[in-house]
């Protein structure tokens, strides 16, 4: 008798209800990263985000010819490229994978149509283990699905005015009642953006009512143009105002002129006038 003739008159002859224990085995997910889709608003996502359901399993693909990151990790649903795994989280990733070395599985865990696209498919990366022996108990978090903090939901935080002095506030350039988060990121040409958002910046949802600008370090030789016009105005009332920071080599600009320079940002930073004012310091390449 072969093992598979085995194997069958061995069911056959407990039932399947009746398997022995031993031959039952239970898994429990690890989960190994949870994010949102990075970039999902440039690719098929958008046009696909009506057919997903919660729970969709997800294709993890390397991209090690990726022009921009060779440890690139992109994530396909139903064979359509829908984003990636956010750069910051892939480089051990990508070794994994390349290696084969653990079966990594990804899926969607929440969808969230009415945030912004980027905010829009949370996804969680895990692997199966054996039940086998519990985890530590410093371990357990890696059993937790967690919900993703979501920044474009909070419609209170509608910030930024880009106020100087009553003079300037009357300029035609100037607007109200912008959502500094959703200008910088909507603007962007990529996720560079997004990404020092919520790698310098502190979480949106702390930010009080008070007026901002956007304070901008003169690095571009290009942009003294932009702003040789209000420097004076801008300079004299940063002064009054009393902010702490740097006079030489720092100004103020409209959000209108801010967009023309998104492109360049290298860098975002806080800097707090006196008053516990909160102002966005864009550093230009």
């Amino acid at each position: 008798m072969n093992r598979l003739d085995f194997i069958k008159q061995t069911l056959l002859s407990v039932g399947i209800g009746k398997l022995p224990t031993k031959w039952i085995k239970q898994y429990s997910k690890i989960y190994l990263l949870q994010s949102f889709v990075r970039g999902f608003q440039y690719y098929n996502g958008p046009k696909l985000l009506n057919e997903m359901k919660e729970g969709d399993m997800l294709e993890l693909v390397r991209e090690p010819e990726n022009k921009y990151d060779d440890c690139a990790v992109a994530l396909h649903w139903n064979k359509k490229k829908i984003g990636f795994v956010p750069a910051e989280e892939n480089h051990l990733l990508s070794k994994l994978l390349d290696a084969k070395a653990i079966d990594i599985q990804a899926e969607i865990t929440r969808l969230e149509p009415n945030a912004k696209t980027w905010e829009n498919v949370s996804v969680a990366l895990f692997l199966l283990k054996e039940l086998n022996e519990p985890l530590p108990e410093h371990a357990q978090y890696l059993t937790t699905l967690e919900t993703q903090k979501y920044y474009t939901l909070k419609h209170k935080d509608r910030v930024i005015r880009v106020e100087l002095n009553e003079e300037y506030d009357n300029d035609e350039n100037l607007e109200e009642d912008i959502d500094y988060y959703s200008f910088l990121v909507d603007h962007s040409a990529n996720d560079s953006i997004y990404d020092m958002i919520h790698g310098n910046l502190s979480p949106t949802d702390d930010y009080g009512v008070k007026n901002r600008i956007f304070v901008v370090r003169k690095d571009w030789k290009d942009f003294d143009t932009l702003v040789e016009e209000p420097f004076s105005k801008i300079e004299s009332w940063m002064k009054a105002e009393g902010l702490m920071f740097e006079e030489v080599e720092k100004l103020t600009i409209s959000l209108n002129d801010a967009q023309k320079i998104i492109p360049k940002i290298k860098d975002l930073q806080e800097i707090y006038a006196k008053d516990g004012t909160r102002f966005i310091e864009l550093i230009l390449a």
